[in-house]
């Protein structure tokens, strides 16, 4: 395929281009009814306008924006392609095929709805590392990115066209990251792509209604607000639990999550604090002006990353109740999890903190997915769990001659 697009890069007969991709599989014949237009960037050299008709593979004029039209990039084998512009109006899709990187500066007149205007709207990538750095509404109502390989970076603050209810729903496969630098607005939906899952990551301030993480990892680097309830039969923050053969959802993060409810970790899901990319993993994530309890259902995971001087924790500002066994005798789990090359020195350190615990509830705790080596032990405070280590000095032999 790599073959076949750098030889029809070279052509400048877009419609004999067209044919062979279309004979090929690789677009689809809707695209000749001038519904789906294909970027080939082989317009005057360096600009990379979308308004250059010469970019576009028709090669006849620029792409209308409307709601009856898609655009594909990276079919044509590139580099690091920036694309710029100011199109207005509405069209259904932004498409990435996964042949190069992309980063588009259109403004914020674009919106991406589906045909007629009535929802929908997305941005869907196969590969690469691809960037919006700037564009208007996603959805009318609800919005869909949908990563299934490389990386989607989202620069602004993502909205929906109406504010009645307004939802942005993420879904990204296994080894594909999806990431939001500046929040959003409306509900948050996360999943994978069946049968896996990938990664979610949000930074900025984000008005949340509430967020669902159905599979996958959601890492919450900035703030969410989410809506406040003291509905504990409708929490407006849920994860879905999870199978043997998949798992569950995993939060992770060093962000804020602000007004909770009530708020679960349910069967094979995770509650990890800290983000893998920075700081070795170690932070903290924190929950405040919680309405109800943090309830660690069987079988569930606490996971703690360990470093040399540092541990990773969770705030909670109210109650916690720990389930200790299910009807296959599983417990939640307190899951340590020492980085390697590290040694974690003697102290005290607070892995989890809360108002009260209820039940005397306490987890199986693992070392390294092993039982506590000696010197470490866990302890449940009338307010924090902490781990205490306190190992006996290295041995030193000293040789008599």
């Amino acid at each position: 395929m790599k073959n076949m697009l750098r030889i029809i890069s070279n052509w400048r007969q877009p419609l004999l281009a067209l044919t062979l991709l279309v004979l090929s599989g690789y677009v689809s014949p809707q695209a000749a009814t001038a519904q789906e237009y294909v970027w080939t960037g082989a317009g005057s050299a360096g600009t990379n306008n979308w308004n250059d008709p010469g970019n576009w593979l028709y090669d006849i004029f620029a792409p209308p924006v409307s709601d009856e039209s898609y655009m594909a990039f990276g079919w044509f084998p590139t580099t690091n392609t920036v694309v710029t512009g100011r199109p207005q109006g509405q069209m259904q899709r932004l498409y990435f095929a996964g042949y190069g990187n992309y980063t588009l500066d259109l403004g914020d007149g674009l919106t991406l709805l589906d045909a007629g205007g009535s929802n929908g709207g997305s941005i869907r990538s196969e590969g690469g590392t691809n960037e919006i750095r700037s564009i208007g509404a996603i959805g009318q109502q609800y919005g869909s990115i949908v990563a299934l390989g490389g990386m989607i970076v989202l620069h602004p603050h993502l909205t929906n066209a109406t504010s009645t209810r307004p939802e942005l729903n993420f879904y990204a496969a296994e080894g594909a990251v999806i990431q939001v630098l500046n929040g959003s607005e409306g509900a948050i939906r996360v999943d994978g792509v069946y049968p896996t899952s990938g990664t979610v990551i949000y930074g900025g301030v984000s008005h949340c209604r509430d967020v669902m993480l159905a599979s996958g990892t959601l890492i919450v680097n900035g703030t969410f607000l989410l809506t406040p309830t003291d509905d504990i039969y409708n929490p407006n923050f849920t994860i879905y639990k999870g199978y043997v053969s998949s798992g569950g959802g995993i939060l992770a993060g060093t962000g804020t999550i602000q007004d909770i409810g009530r708020f679960d970790i349910p069967e094979l899901a995770t509650l990890r604090p800290g983000d893998p990319a920075t700081n070795n993993g170690i932070g903290t994530l924190t929950f405040t002006n919680a309405s109800s309890y943090l309830d660690f259902k069987s079988d569930s995971t606490l996971e703690i990353r360990l470093d040399n001087r540092a541990a990773s924790s969770v705030v909670w500002p109210a109650r916690v109740n720990i389930h200790v066994l299910n009807a296959y005798g599983n417990a939640a789990r307190l899951a340590l999890v020492q980085n390697d090359g590290t040694r974690l020195v003697n102290g005290t350190y607070t892995l989890l903190t809360y108002q009260q615990r209820d039940d005397n509830g306490s987890f199986d705790a693992t070392y390294n997915g092993g039982p506590l080596p000696k010197g470490l032990s866990v302890e449940y405070g009338p307010h924090a769990l902490v781990l205490k280590v306190a190992r006996p000095p290295d041995a030193t032999v000293i040789q008599i001659r």
